[in-house]
């Protein structure tokens, strides 16, 4: 697998509290996590653009969004960082 960085990872405050945060084992709690962060990458071998989530610093893949379009997938990554979109 090759991987492109499209945008680097951002970190934000959790927008308005909406999401929550995971366990040590990946999995979502019931507490509210302290931030979010995307990060947008290219997959040449398969020609796709993805939108990996981060909560409280920790990938959580099971919030990654898989885009055909860049365009797509930076505006998810920023509907994400706001509170727009609900991937969980």
């Amino acid at each position: 697998m090759t991987i492109r960085t499209v945008e680097k990872i951002t970190h934000v405050d959790n927008p308005r509290n909406r999401y929550h945060g995971i366990d040590p084992d990946g999995y979502a709690t019931n507490w509210t996590a302290d931030s979010i962060g995307t990060r947008v990458v290219l997959d040449t071998d398969w020609n796709e653009y993805q939108v990996w989530m981060y909560i409280d610093g920790t990938r959580y893949p099971n919030g990654d969004y898989y885009a055909s379009d860049k365009e797509d997938a930076l505006g998810t990554a920023h509907g994400i960082r706001n509170g727009w979109n609900l991937i969980n």
